[in-house]
C-alpha cells in the first residue's frame, strides 16, 4: 500500500535533533519521510546535488519546512539558501506545505520589520538577515502559507497530528460526496442504456476489450516476475515504464540512472547494503510500452533483484 511521503526541509546541524524527532513521529504514523542525510534523495552526476533535492520535492505529498536561526548553504543559482529554494519549489508545485519558525526568530522578525531599511542593524537570533527577508516573502503569500512558531519539536508534532486528522476527515467527507455523486451518475447511465441498446452494446464491448487487455498484462512474464521479486501475492499489472516506475515507487524503491537497464534501489535492514532491482530496457519499445507476450522475452538477467554494498559518503559533502 502506498504511503504519504513527507519531505523534511531545514538547515541540518542546528536542527538535527528536531529532524530526528520529527522523522520518528512521522514514521510512527506510517508515513515515509524524505531526508537528505538518510540517503532518501537519489543523486545523479549530471547536475549540482541541490538540483536533485528540488526534483525530489515533485515526488512527495507533504512538505514540512523548519526555519531556525541558521541561513545554511547558499544555492548555486540564487542568493537564497538551499532550504529556501526547496520551500519555493514545494509552493510553486502546489504541495501541501507546513512552515514552522523558531519562536525566538519569529519574535525578532518584528524588530526586523521596523529596522529593515537600516543596514547597520544587528540581530541576535539569526546569522544572516536574509532569513528575515525570506520570512517577509512567505508572510506575503496569499495561499499555502501555513505558518506556526515552535519552541520544541513536540509542538511541531502536536500541530501536525491535528492537521493530519483534519485532512483525513476532509478526505472521508469528500469520499462520501463522491459516492453520492457516483450513485446518481450510475442511475443516469442506466436510463441512457435502456434508451439506446446500441450504446449499451458498445459499452459492454469496450468493457470486455479492456478486461482482456488488462488480463493480457496481468499474465505477462515480466509482470509476473516483478510481482515475484516484490513478494506480491495478488494480481498487479502495468503495460508501460511509467506505470512500472509508479508501482516500484509506491513500494519504496527509488529510480536511478542506468545504461542498458532501468534501475531502482532501496535500503536494506543491513546499513551497509542496498537492495537493487534492474530491468532490461530491451523489454520496452522506444515509446516505453512493454513489449507483447513472448515465451522467450524474459531471460534470467532481464529482471533481477540483487544486493549491493552501499558506498559510504562523507557527511561533509552534505549540501546543508
Amino acid at each position: 500500500m502506498a504511503r504519504p511521503r513527507v519531505f523534511i526541509s531545514s538547515t541540518y546541524y542546528d536542527l538535527k535533533q528536531t529532524r530526528e524527532n520529527l522523522d520518528h513521529f512521522l514514521t510512527g504514523l506510517g508515513y515515509d519521510t524524505v531526508r537528505n542525510e538518510h540517503g532518501d534523495i537519489p543523486y545523479g552526476n549530471k547536475e549540482e546535488l541541490e538540483k536533485y533535492c528540488y526534483k525530489e520535492v515533485n515526488n512527495i505529498d507533504i512538505f514540512v519546512s523548519i526555519i531556525g536561526g541558521r541561513f545554511g548553504s547558499e544555492a548555486k543559482d540564487s542568493d537564497w539558501s538551499i532550504s529556501n529554494e526547496e520551500l519555493r519549489t514545494a509552493i510553486n508545485n502546489g504541495k501541501q506545505v507546513y512552515i514552522f519558525i523558531e519562536k525566538s526568530v519569529d519574535n525578532e522578525y518584528e524588530t526586523y520589520l521596523l529596522n529593515k531599511d537600516n543596514p547597520d542593524t544587528k540581530y541576535k537570533y539569526v546569522d544572516n538577515v536574509k532569513i528575515y527577508q525570506f520570512l517577509e516573502e512567505i508572510h506575503k503569500l496569499t495561499t499555502n502559507n501555513n505558518i506556526k512558531t515552535f519552541e520544541s519539536s513536540a509542538e511541531i508534532q502536536d500541530y501536525l497530528k491535528e492537521q493530519f486528522a483534519g485532512l483525513f476527515q476532509s478526505f472521508l467527507e469528500s469520499s462520501a460526496k463522491t459516492k453520492d455523486f457516483s450513485l446518481s451518475k450510475k442511475l443516469e447511465e442506466i436510463v441512457e442504456k435502456f434508451n439506446s441498446l446500441s450504446t449499451q452494446y458498445e459499452q459492454i464491448r469496450e468493457t470486455i476489450a479492456q478486461t482482456l487487455y488488462t488480463n493480457q498484462y496481468m499474465t505477462h512474464p515480466v509482470v509476473l516476475r516483478v510481482a515475484s521479486l516484490l513478494n506480491i501475492h495478488y494480481g498487479i499489472w502495468f503495460d508501460d515504464f511509467n506505470k512500472l516506475n509508479s508501482l516500484l515507487r509506491a513500494y519504496g524503491w527509488s529510480p536511478e540512472e542506468g545504461e542498458d537497464v532501468y534501475r531502482w534501489t532501496k535500503d536494506t535492514s543491513i546499513a551497509e547494503n542496498i537492495d537493487v532491482i534492474t530491468i532490461s530496457k530491451s523489454l520496452f519499445d522506444d515509446s516505453g510500452q512493454l513489449r507483447s507476450y513472448n515465451s522467450t522475452i524474459l531471460s534470467d538477467d532481464s529482471v533481477r533483484r540483487i544486493t549491493e554494498t552501499k558506498e559510504i559518503e562523507d557527511s561533509s559533502d552534505l549540501p546543508f
